[in-house]
């Protein structure tokens, strides 16, 4: 298995550990540090946002259900032309870099459960509307379904005053409903997936445009459809993929973190007493997650998933893409079973694992992995 490394510190020193203990590709944020890493043998990335937050400024932000604005992952509103604007630019400037071997994409998507509901629930600004327009989607339709969906889904999670919800597969059955009866919920996300793939079009024309490689920081796929990202359709435009597979992360928001994401679309749909396990059940069966987590509560699946989660997770990415393109999952450095996470993804069919992230006791994390 290929190793991989999202970042280092000191590039004088780090590059050649890294080199000298058989890594084969570092991402990093400088040009400078790039040279170093190829000096050494290694391939060298770098990284840039899909929608940054160019400016504080609220007529730049997503726009959710609430009609206020809001800032997700320091990012704008992906429909915003400005923001879009910036982003290449930044790309095409990124591309000029000499000694790089490629560029991967990050945040390029829409807000994610992790970032609260109210983030979640955009774009509804007047940005959307317009880029709707333009597109040929009902914007409408879209923020009308969308609202009475979500409260559909809230109260069917939500068992009757004294009443523990009847079975795992009622709630999944209500999610059925929904969406049949609100199609402007999968207008939605439509919507969501279209914007992004353009985006990710524009930027990888840029980057091959310059003979380089093009790769993305992507969700994992059992989450990515609820941001906007497509794993068939990156298969056609990004020569590498890079599924975010954090399944234990510890700190909070632990925006991509699947224990995380997960918890907070549990937080957002069920409410927190004695009574909810079936309904939280309902939610890990649906993403295929029975027994993933200590218990059904929230609170077990924010501390962490179990390490088969990484390769169930892989292993959907490589089916999804096919051949078409590099896998290369990222996972936590930190993981306290990094052996088994790793080997989770050997498991997979993937190309190579990368790290997230860089820290000075990098070399004990993965001596100790390989000692196990």
């Amino acid at each position: 298995m290929k190793y991989w490394m999202h970042g280092i510190t000191d590039a004088d020193s780090h590059a050649r550990q890294l080199a000298a203990a058989g890594f084969v590709s570092v991402v990093v944020r400088w040009a400078s540090d790039a040279r170093i890493v190829r000096e050494v043998g290694m391939d060298a990335w770098l990284c840039g946002s899909g929608f940054p937050l160019i400016r504080d400024d609220d007529s730049i932000k997503a726009v959710g259900l609430d009609g206020q604005p809001h800032v997700w992952f320091n990012s704008a509103s992906p429909c915003a032309q400005e923001v879009r604007e910036v982003s290449l630019e930044n790309y095409r400037r990124m591309a000029e870099s000499d000694g790089v071997t490629g560029i991967l994409i990050d945040g390029c998507r829409f807000a994610s459960p992790a970032s609260g509901s109210e983030a979640f629930l955009t774009d509804f600004s007047p940005h959307a509307e317009r880029r709707a327009e333009e597109l040929g989607f009902d914007f409408t339709s879209m923020r009308r379904d969308l609202g009475h969906a979500w409260s559909v889904l809230q109260r069917a999670f939500s068992p009757p005053a004294g009443r523990p919800t009847a079975a795992s597969g009622v709630p999944i059955a209500r999610v059925v409903e929904a969406i049949g009866e609100y199609p402007g919920v999968l207008e939605w996300l439509r919507f969501r997936r279209t914007c992004v793939s353009e985006q990710f079009r524009a930027i990888a024309e840029i980057v091959h445009g310059a003979g380089m490689q093009c790769g993305a920081y992507v969700f994992s796929p059992s989450i990515a459809p609820l941001v906007g990202q497509n794993y068939a359709e990156l298969a056609g435009i990004m020569d590498v993929v890079s599924p975010m597979v954090y399944r234990i992360y510890p700190k909070a928001p632990g925006i991509a973190a699947l224990n995380h994401e997960v918890a907070a679309m549990i937080d957002a749909l069920v409410p927190p007493d004695s009574e909810s396990r079936p309904a939280v059940s309902a939610i890990l069966d649906a993403l295929g997650y029975r027994g993933l987590a200590v218990e059904p509560t929230a609170g077990s699946v924010r501390d962490g998933l179990s390490v088969p989660v990484v390769g169930l997770e892989c292993s959907r990415a490589r089916a999804a893409l096919g051949t078409d393109a590099t896998l290369v999952p990222i996972i936590q450095l930190d993981d306290p079973d990094l052996r088994g996470a790793i080997r989770e993804v050997e498991s997979s069919g993937s190309d190579a694992v990368n790290f997230f992230k860089f820290a000075e006791d990098w070399a004990s994390c993965i001596g100790r992995a390989s000692a196990e």
